[in-house]
């Protein structure tokens, strides 16, 4: 607001004033229009219309004061505002005043260019030098004021200071009052463009007084500077000048520095650094400074710290290289502390931030150490941890660590420094390791020198320690034990995280393995699938080195090893008693066993059980209430009471997996069986020879009694012997073809008694019965004969032979009887099929005769057909079958093409033998004669297949044959095809009203009434087989 001037704030002020007088009028003709329709709605009299109108001016008047006084208030603030600028500007054009004045008495010229290099600024020494004053050099260029020689090389000047952004220096022959002389230039860059600072000097140098008296001033400042000051030659780095700092600190004396290299004074005995050297003189010729950090040695070989400065400068029109040497040690010191602490503290908030969040103990470890080292400096950290009431060696680093990791150290309470702050719980601090009793050389840290021991604690619990280990004396000092015990804190808490991080994993893992074991054990069906997924379960969950499962055997008793895994798996199949041991006493108790101490068990089973293991559990297979086998575990690490809590629970969903898979074993045995059944079934029902039947039957009787070989021997009543009729599984083709009288040799026996006879082991001592050579040869030691009786007649023997000792179960020798019965069945139906198809045979070749005799009885009443139903016959018959008809088909299409006239028995001999042409009524009747074959024949069960052919074969293609008018394909193929033969027979015999035609007349014929009174197809496929038939002749 200070740039407002009083015209236009009374511009201002006369706005509120007016507006607010026309806002008063118009809100009062508006307030007073709004009570006129009030009031006349009301009826109110005049003088409450005065009153109201009075009130109206009163509120017009009392706003419009309020706005007038609120734009007083703001014109005096504009007015204090303006005041105190005016005021300010006075101060600030006197200091400028006062500021020009000091720059026009400086003896120096200085002038300032902008961006564009044109002049804003020219002090009364230019304007003497350079005869031009301020106001006409104003906005000029440097080359309307200087010239051309001097404007370019200032311009160059400029330019580049304002492009590099650095004090650019040059030595440039210009106008002087005293007379042309060369002037020293340097350009200072700023944001609104540069500025120069030019002197004057002499070729020959400073002869004046003055300059006599401020050059001893500036040798006494050079000589009297607190820091090593001197000038070299930038090109051969020799020393031109040297003040007495510079002689102290090099405990040398003036005339032997100077022409002394710099730089190889610097490095010292360190000639390698050289080069880096030389780089940072050349920086310092680019830039005009440059500052750096250096370690040097006094005069008495200490190394210091210093702050080394390189400045190009300008020395009797040379160009030189000047020099500060700083002493920073205490800086350095200072800062080093600082940085140190900086560092601890960064480390412990780093460390603090990452400690809580770690859930991995091998991790945790390595922050610690990591974060100790890095804070401590320390030659090694090593973390243990509590295990056993002991202390472990968890993670660390250091030392020789990387070619020996100690992770069998484990440290006793209250031995050696690690030992002593676990039992005493307190941090422990050795500045001399040498010298203290406690101190246990480690051969992995043979140069320890100092060693701080912190406790890591939850309560009054020692968790963990944390070792640090320094290679000097007084290695360790209080901040290090803070920043350790800090460390320590956030470790412990650590710990609790990991621990109840690990319990609440491991809950969550066996509940994961729980839950994944139900259900892949709801998936297995067999205990095939059941046992090994338990155990490998187990294993997992466990973290088991070996896993054990037994079952009770039903006919023994003893608990049988199904399966096992890990340093147990040659038990698997070994039997242990049913009542001692670890086992039995399980199975008999049923309560679960838990053992910690196996190395001092002398257990009765096996030795196998103890072997490199520390404990074992066992638990009971309970299922319905019967134990039904146990579930063992043994591991080298002790096994907790929750994890034998765990273990029964799994024992409970085993044992009702196990038992739900037997129950679908059984399920699907009786099925097997059932289907074994049907299958022979099936063989007995079919029309199977009874070879094949037999040997299905034997098929059935291997798989089901999963034995190892079987054979029958069927009973000839005739000569009463047992005959070899099939046989499977024998390794020898030598396979016994002999007969056996009844009471010969075991199956002799069997068939006699009509009993069966078994042999559980012929190598036993109390055998019935000597193995035969035949079955020593084959290997066999268990042997049945089961007697096969159907219908109360004896059908044979069925013999069952194994390579090894048979127990069977009572249902094995259900399932045997009941395979023997079916046996025995199957071959009573063979030999009753077999009868029956005899007599079937034999009836049928008894039809087919009678069928050929009516036929020829058919040519002996008609003897100018002789001879014609069996060709036509015949060819028929090798027509269809060239187009595609059945065995089954021919036998019909056979007896069909014989019977084709059969229905001309019904036509009169008059009209039969009727020498000359038949009338109309008389070829109506003949006609009929294939509704006569179908009314003879139909009766016939056997023959009415037969019936197409003698009743359509006068039907033709296009529809006009008799009896029916059939059309096409309505008409049956095998008529079709044997209307082709007829009338190709016709024609190629001799008849007594006509010669033979020739055969090509014929084909000619034939090929003719194709579409019309012949199906085309069957005309084609009747003269392709003429075509082969002529071909067979002609080979």
């Amino acid at each position: 607001m200070k740039d407002i001037t009083p015209g236009r704030l009374r511009q201002t002020i006369g706005r509120w004033i007016n507006r607010p007088l026309i806002a008063a009028c118009l809100w009062a003709l508006a307030a007073a229009a709004l009570l006129a329709v009030i009031f006349l709605a009301a009826r109110i009299s005049i003088d409450g219309w005065l009153i109201a109108g009075a009130m109206l001016l009163i509120a017009a008047a009392g706003w419009t004061g309020y706005r007038y006084g609120r734009l007083l208030q703001l014109h005096r603030e504009l007015e204090a505002n303006q005041a105190g600028a005016a005021a300010e500007l006075a101060v600030a054009r006197q200091k400028a005043a006062v500021s020009l004045e000091s720059l026009n008495q400086i003896q120096a010229g200085i002038f300032t260019v902008d961006r564009e290099l044109a002049l804003r600024f020219w002090n009364r020494p230019c304007a003497e030098w350079f005869q031009i004053s301020a106001e006409k050099a104003a906005g000029s260029t440097l080359n309307d004021v200087f010239g051309t020689s001097l404007g370019v090389e200032l311009q160059a000047l400029c330019a580049a200071s304002l492009e590099q952004q650095t004090v650019q220096s040059r030595l440039l022959a210009g106008p002087h009052p005293e007379g042309d002389r060369l002037l020293a230039c340097k350009a200072y860059p700023a944001a609104a463009g540069v500025t120069v600072l030019a002197e004057g000097i002499t070729e020959a140098g400073p002869d004046r007084s003055d300059t006599r008296d401020s050059e001893n001033n500036y040798r006494t400042i050079f000589e009297a500077a607190v820091d090593a000051i001197f000038t070299f030659d930038p090109d051969t780095t020799r020393i031109d000048m040297v003040n007495a700092r510079m002689c102290e600190l090099w405990g040398r004396d003036r005339e032997t520095l100077l022409n002394t290299p710099a730089l190889e004074l610097i490095a010292g005995d360190a000639p390698f650094l050289l080069q880096s050297l030389r780089r940072r003189v050349k920086n310092a010729q680019d830039e005009g400074l440059h500052v750096f950090e250096w370690m040097i040695k006094d005069a008495n070989g200490q190394p210091y710290w210093v702050e080394i400065h390189f400045r190009s400068v300008l020395i009797g029109g040379q160009t030189m290289m000047m020099s500060v040497i700083r002493d920073v040690t205490d800086r350095k010191r200072t800062a080093g502390e600082l940085h140190n602490l900086s560092t601890k503290l960064h480390v412990v908030s780093r460390a603090a931030r990452n400690i809580t969040a770690m859930m991995d103990m091998p991790e945790l470890a390595d922050l610690i150490t990591d974060s100790l080292r890095e804070a401590t400096l320390c030659y090694s950290a090593n973390v243990f941890i509590a295990s056993d009431g002991a202390y472990r060696w968890a993670g660390g680093d250091g030392g020789n660590l990387k070619d020996t990791a100690p992770l069998d150290i484990l440290i006793q309470p209250g031995e050696g420094l690690i030992g002593a702050c676990a039992q005493q719980g307190k941090p422990i601090l050795v500045p001399n390791v040498t010298v203290d009793d406690r101190y246990i050389l480690w051969e992995i840290f043979p140069e320890t020198r100092s060693e701080l021991v912190v406790p890591v604690k939850l309560g009054d619990q020692v968790v963990a320690v944390v070792d640090l280990q320094s290679l000097e004396e007084q290695g360790f000092d209080k901040s290090d034990l803070d920043v350790a015990a800090v460390l320590a804190d956030q470790m412990a808490v650590a710990l609790e995280n990991i621990r109840l991080f690990e319990d609440t994993r491991l809950r969550a893992h066996e509940m994961e393995m729980l839950v994944q074991m139900t259900t892949d054990l709801r998936a297995a069906l067999t205990r095939a699938e059941v046992i090994p997924m338990v155990l490998n379960s187990l294993m997992k969950l466990f973290r088991a080195d070996s896993a054990l499962i037994t079952l009770k055997d039903p006919l023994s008793g003893e608990q049988v090893a199904e399966a096992s895994r890990g340093t147990w798996l040659a038990l698997s199949g070994r039997r242990f008693s049913a009542e001692k041991g670890i086992f039995g006493q399980v199975t008999t108790s049923g309560t679960s066993i838990l053992n910690n101490d196996l190395p001092n068990t002398k257990l009765e089973e096996s030795p196998r059980l103890t072997s490199g293991l520390q404990s074992l559990a066992c638990v009971p297979l309970i299922a319905q209430e019967h134990t039904i086998g146990t579930l063992a575990i043994g591991r080298n690490q002790p096994i907790t009471g929750n994890e034998l809590h765990i273990l029964e629970t799994c024992a409970d969903i085993v044992a009702g997996s196990i038992q739900r898979a037997n129950l679908f074993e059984q399920t699907e045995k009786r099925l097997r069986q059932v289907q074994s059944l049907r299958t022979i079934d099936m063989a007995i029902t079919a029309d199977m020879s009874l070879r094949v039947t037999l040997h299905i039957i034997l098929d059935q009787v291997m798989i089901q009694l999963r034995v190892d070989a079987a054979d029958i021997l069927l009973y000839q009543p005739e000569t009463q012997r047992l005959e070899y009729t099939a046989g499977l599984g024998f390794r020898s083709r030598a396979v016994p073809r002999q007969s056996y009288r009844m009471g010969e040799e075991i199956a002799g026996k069997v068939a006699e008694e009509r009993r069966t006879i078994s042999v559980m082991n012929f190598l036993a001592a109390d055998a019935a019965f000597a193995r035969s050579d035949f079955m020593a040869e084959e290997g066999i030691q268990a042997y049945f004969g089961l007697p096969m009786v159907a219908k109360g007649q004896l059908m044979g023997v069925l013999e069952i032979f194994h390579r090894s000792p048979l127990n069977p179960e009572y249902e094995w020798l259900q399932l045997m009887d009941a395979l023997s019965v079916q046996a025995a069945i199957a071959i009573n139906n063979s030999a009753l099929f077999e009868n029956l198809q005899l007599r079937n045979q034999e009836l049928v070749q008894a039809y087919d005769t009678t069928l050929e005799g009516w036929a020829r009885a058919l040519e002996l009443r008609d003897r100018e057909t002789e001879g014609h139903s069996r060709r036509v016959t015949t060819m028929t018959m090798n027509l269809a079958r060239l187009m595609g008809f059945s065995d089954e088909q021919l036998v019909h299409v056979r007896r069909g093409a014989l019977l084709h006239d059969i229905g001309k028995m019904g036509i009169p001999d008059s009209i039969l033998f009727k020498p000359g042409l038949l009338d109309e009524n008389e070829w109506e009747i003949m006609r009929q004669h294939p509704v006569h074959a179908y009314q003879l024949l139909s009766p016939i069960d056997y023959l009415r297949p037969a019936l197409e052919i003698p009743y359509s074969h006068h039907e033709r293609w296009d529809g006009t044959g008799y009896p029916l008018g059939l059309k096409g394909e309505e008409i049956p193929l095998s008529a079709r095809i044997f209307s082709v033969v007829d009338i190709w027979d016709a024609l190629i015999s001799d008849r007594p009203y006509q010669a033979a035609w020739e055969e090509q007349r014929i084909r000619d014929y034939i090929q003719e009434l194709a579409g019309k009174q012949l199906d085309p197809k069957v005309v084609k496929a009747f003269l392709e087989m003429l075509d082969q038939m002529e071909q067979q002749k002609g080979k």
